[in-house]
Parts: structure tokens; C-alpha cells; sequence
């Protein structure tokens, strides 16, 4: 992502193409990159307008996975993006400060200041498309963050239901992975301060190894949706957690798990379709569970 010194403007590339649930040819509006806030701290983001001018009165908040998920999630991010433009919803794509183009050194960010750049970038996105409401959705340890920024920061503009996919459940199994797949890549053991090219600072780690789901507040009512597969570290006792505080949950179980680490992930040509289908469905409103799954 690029951010620009100015309002929105278009960029100068071809518009993407693609065609309509009947089939015809639909040319998307161009997407824009945009300033999130007004200071030198200003994130960047990717603005994708919704085809249809009339939009749908929502509007799509994604929110980045961490580090080399980050990387290999963009072209499938990027995707989801252009296929809600063309159904009519607009979508925001944004780097958290101390990420991607936006402004800080590597390991300036953390989780408390990403969930606060959520929430920023929730009113850009109002701003932006006219919405008058957002549904997020975050990815890997966005989708984390997303949860707790809606948990955690009540007073600010809420969404209207959350999309959790492949979400970080579990902080020390998830810390533990990006140690093995570390090690893999670089043949170094025993390295808690990088993760596949990424700083870890002490600060992230604390935070991410606190992850699990006793730890969230129970008095939400903002619909959630888990979206992943039945191996998912965490699961169980997040969907005991939701049950038993009666937080209105949706889960839409996937066939094949996902590896973001890994090099079939950063292919060029790699998108899960499965997943990102059951996200359009739930955005479009077309999602709609089994009687087990109703909300409260």
C-alpha cells in the first residue's frame, strides 16, 4: 500500500474487471489509496469503492493478519476486496502503524495501538463510503485484533458483526508456530525476537502470549462469525466460551486449513475461493445458519 499526501485519488492503473453473478461484464471503479488520520502518524490504506453507486448501506473494514501472513494474505485480501466492489460493497484495506507503508520502524507497533488503528480506520471507511454500518473482517491475528478492539474499546463506533477467520485463538500455540517456521526457513533455533523476518519485541509477544479465549470479555452482543476449520487451535474452548456467556456466534467450517506461512501462500496465482465464498455470502447477507447457530 501506498498512502498519498492528498484526499483520495485514483490511481492510475487499468480497472479491474470481472463479471456479475449473471454473468455480465462489470468494470470496478478504481481503487483509491488513502490517509488514515491526519498527522505524521497518517496509515496507509487501499480504498475499493463499491461497483454500484447506490451501495448497500454497509461497508467492509479488513483488517491485515502479522508479519509474513501479512505478505502472502495480500493477493487473497486484494481479491476479497474486488469481489465485494462488484456486489455493491465498498472495502477498506489498511497497514497498521509500524507495518507495511505506513509510518514506524519495524516493531514500533503494537497490539494496543493496532486496535486503536482499527477503529480509525472504521471512521475513514464511514467517511469514505457513506456507510452506516461496518462489518470487519480480519484475518490470522487481525481477526484477533479485530475482536478486541470491539471488546475492549465500547465507546468508540461499533460494527455490526465480525468476520473471525483462521483467527489467532490461542497466543502461545500461535507464537510457538512462528518459532518452528523460524527455524525452518532460517536453520536458527532457539530465536524468540524475529519471526520470519519480522521483529517480535518483548512488548508483542507478552501481548499475543495472553491470547486465548477465558480472556475476552463476555458481555459482547455484536454477531460473530468463525470462519475456519474444525483444527483450528482454539476452537473448542472459544465456542465453549461464546456458549457459555451467551455471545452470538455463527461458525462456517472449512473443508481445507490453510498454512500462511508457507510458500503456496505467497503464489501469485493462490486464492482459497472456499473461504473467501463463505465471506461474500455472510457480508452479502446471504449466510444463513442452522438452527444451532441462530443468534440469541
Amino acid at each position: 500500500m501506498n498512502p498519498t499526501d492528498s484526499p483520495p485519488t485514483h490511481v492510475p492503473t487499468s480497472p479491474t474487471e470481472g463479471r456479475s453473478p449473471r454473468g455480465a461484464r462489470q468494470r470496478l471503479p478504481f481503487i483509491q489509496p488513502v490517509r488514515i488520520g491526519r498527522d505524521a502518524d497518517a496509515l496507509a490504506g487501499i480504498y475499493q469503492p463499491a461497483s454500484d453507486s447506490t451501495g448497500t448501506g454497509t461497508a467492509v473494514l479488513i483488517c491485515n493478519p502479522f508479519g509474513q501472513e501479512a505478505i502472502r494474505a495480500q493477493r487473497s485480501l486484494r481479491v476479497l476486496a474486488e469481489r465485494l466492489g462488484r456486489q455493491g460493497i465498498a472495502s477498506l484495506r489498511f497497514d497498521y502503524f509500524g507495518t507495511g507503508d505506513s509510518p514506524g520502524e519495524d516493531g514500533a507497533g503494537h497490539l494496543t495501538r493496532w486496535r486503536q488503528d482499527i477503529h480509525l480506520a472504521d471512521v475513514t471507511l464511514r467517511q469514505l463510503s457513506g456507510a452506516s454500518q461496518t462489518i470487519w473482517v480480519g484475518l490470522r491475528l487481525g481477526a484477533t485484533l479485530a475482536l478486541q478492539a470491539a471488546l475492549l474499546l465500547t465507546d468508540l463506533p461499533q460494527p455490526q458483526r465480525i468476520l473471525l477467520w483462521d483467527p489467532v485463538l490461542d497466543g502461545p500455540t500461535y507464537l510457538a508456530h512462528l518459532q518452528r517456521m523460524n527455524e525452518f526457513w532460517t536453520r536458527q533455533s532457539n530465536v524468540t525476537s524475529e519471526a520470519l523476518g519480522f521483529l517480535i519485541t518483548h512488548r508483542i509477544r507478552r501481548h499475543i502470549a495472553a491470547i486465548r479465549p477465558s480472556a475476552l470479555p463476555a458481555d459482547t452482543r455484536i454477531p460473530l462469525h468463525l470462519v475456519g476449520t474444525a483444527s483450528l487451535p482454539g476452537r473448542q474452548a472459544f465456542l465453549d466460551h461464546c456458549q457459555k456467556h451467551h455471545i452470538p456466534l455463527h461458525e462456517v467450517l472449512l473443508d481445507s486449513a490453510i498454512e500462511w506461512t508457507s510458500n503456496t501462500a505467497l503464489d501469485s496465482q493462490w486464492v482459497p475461493d472456499e473461504a473467501i465464498g463463505a465471506l461474500l455470502d455472510i457480508c452479502a447477507g446471504r449466510h444463513h445458519p442452522s438452527p444451532s447457530q441462530q443468534e440469541p
